[in-house]
């Protein structure tokens, strides 16, 4: 068994782990505890996943959630086999969950380098949500000792723009490049890395206050805008993974609701050039 702090939620992970998952884990590895926030069993299976009739929740691309057995239960297949290639069997609260996986590798020659860390990933989305935590998609830097999430869809240039804070904000850094988690700790609203960081894999495990949210758009001049709170809101709920019963979706609006009280958003368009970092920077900090 192995444990894992991750923004404040203690995990502990037995059975089956692969190397990549072990690296990439491995700077968020605690002391063994008596009690987690979540306890993660996994195992690896010679067979496909047989999906059964069963009340389902929500369908997206290759991924399914159903209730099944009185468990929330996600199911992620592969176009190659029939079934699915990985299971998870959840608690209501997120507090036990137990991994199936079928052994693509033994079985089909795959490369599952990120198999079961990918697996992992979208349980923490979850498992977030549940503590009243969001695991929010964006690419988040720290300056002054204060992070700023940068949010937008793949392809827009969120990354590019927060490579520009690293390169030329002195003392910048990176938190997360794809999905930190934002958290509510007495009163006050923090951003944190995770090991779960898109295909650049860049994180540090920190926990900051929150500073800024700002929406990433391209454009030829650059400018910064503050946002209403109805925009900000939906423009986050984009960015999320959506709540998968109506506990998580009350905690979830819950916490969204407490982020926007406390944290200023704003719209930017911005060319790729360093002065769209300083024009940022500036921004957020002088409003600061």
């Amino acid at each position: 068994m192995r444990y894992y702090n991750i923004s404040g939620l203690i995990i502990s992970i037995g059975g089956y782990m692969d190397e990549t998952t072990l690296s990439r884990m491995s700077g968020y590895e605690t002391e063994p505890v008596c009690t987690t926030d979540t306890e993660i069993s996994v195992e690896l299976s010679d067979s496909s996943i047989q999906v059964p009739d069963g009340s389902c929740i929500s369908v997206s691309m290759n991924e399914l959630w159903q209730i099944f057995e009185g468990y929330l239960t996600y199911y992620m297949g592969f176009p190659e086999i029939e079934g699915a290639a990985v299971c998870a069997k959840c608690s209501e609260d997120f507090s036990k969950i137990h991994i199936r996986l079928y052994d693509v590798k033994k079985h089909l020659g795959f490369d599952d380098k990120c198999y079961l860390f990918n697996t992992l990933s979208t349980m923490m989305h979850y498992i977030a949500m549940s503590h009243g935590r969001i695991v929010f998609h964006s690419s988040s830097i720290c300056a002054n000792g204060c992070g700023v999430a940068f949010s937008a869809d793949s392809g827009v240039g969120k990354s590019t723009h927060t490579g520009l804070w690293t390169e030329h904000i002195e003392g910048c850094y990176y938190i997360n490049d794809d999905t930190p988690i934002i958290s509510i700790s007495d009163q006050k609203v923090m951003i944190s890395g995770t090991p779960f960081a898109g295909t650049s894999g860049i994180n540090t495990n920190v926990t900051v206050p929150l500073g800024a949210i700002v929406f990433v758009t391209r454009g030829e001049t650059n400018s910064l805008v503050p946002v209403d709170t109805v925009t900000a809101f939906s423009r986050m709920m984009s960015q999320l993974k959506k709540p998968v019963n109506d506990k998580l979706a009350d905690k979830l609006i819950s916490t969204l609701g407490n982020i926007l009280k406390n944290v200023p958003c704003y719209l930017m368009k911005c060319n790729i050039s360093p002065e769209a970092a300083y024009t940022a920077y500036n921004t957020v900090f002088c409003e600061k």
